[in-house]
């Protein structure tokens, strides 16, 4: 379609310096996809007349690849696979604007592991990484798809969960804090477990907040 819109608007319009890029997606006999570019550039004739496209098509599949490790080690964190602080607050701006934009509800879970600095200097900081691992893959399993789950910083987390109002925040909380209870981490001989504290806030209808707002009243319902 896009070809063909532009061999029509080519018709009525001779100027040579006209460039149009292209990624596609396509699909091989074989069942593989691959990424390709094309370039396309108008043709003319020796009396300036147009007369179609030229279209030069390359294979740029290790190149997006390339392109989406970067963009993914833009937006996670390292340890945990899950989103960094920055992406965080990028996602969240989005979504408080849709919350005022059709008044839906909102709220926001802040937690961290309780005695995090004596996992680490009583096990290791390896000890200390696994157990943040393992509470993510736990945390990962109980949220929606939909939730906002991001790594704030040290051993602190952050959720997101759009139209859950604070009764239903709250009972999202209770369960994350029951299951890490009940969660062992192996590390080497020693069994590990944990405990963490959480905080939840929630945006009522028609309010005007910021991420930091809400992020400031998570953090004092946490302490």
């Amino acid at each position: 379609r896009m070809i063909n819109r532009l061999l029509r608007t080519g018709e009525d319009n001779n100027i040579g310096s006209f460039r149009e890029v292209l990624e596609l997606e396509l699909t091989c006999k074989d069942g593989t996809t691959i990424w390709t570019e094309t370039r396309l550039s108008r043709m003319f004739d020796t009396q300036d007349r147009y007369i179609g496209l030229l279209g030069v098509t390359r294979d740029i599949s290790e190149k997006k690849k390339a392109r989406e490790k970067l963009r993914k080690l833009a937006i996670t964190d390292a340890l945990t696979g899950i989103y960094n602080r920055g992406h965080f607050y990028e996602m969240a701006s989005l979504e408080l604007q849709r919350t005022r934009r059709y008044h839906r509800q909102l709220s926001v879970i802040m937690f961290d592991i309780d005695g995090f600095k004596q996992i680490n200097d009583t096990y290791g900081h390896f000890a200390g990484d696994e157990v943040l691992r393992s509470l993510t893959r736990l945390c990962n399993h109980v949220l929606r798809e939909n939730d906002i789950f991001a790594r704030f910083g040290g051993d602190e987390f952050v959720i997101m969960l759009p139209e859950t109002d604070i009764k239903e925040s709250a009972a999202v909380a209770t369960r994350l804090q029951q299951e890490v209870e009940h969660m062992v981490v192996h590390h080497e001989e020693a069994l590990i477990k944990i405990t963490i504290s959480l905080g939840t806030t929630s945006v009522p209808d028609g309010q005007m907040y910021k991420v930091d707002q809400l992020l400031n009243m998570a953090d004092h319902a946490l302490y």
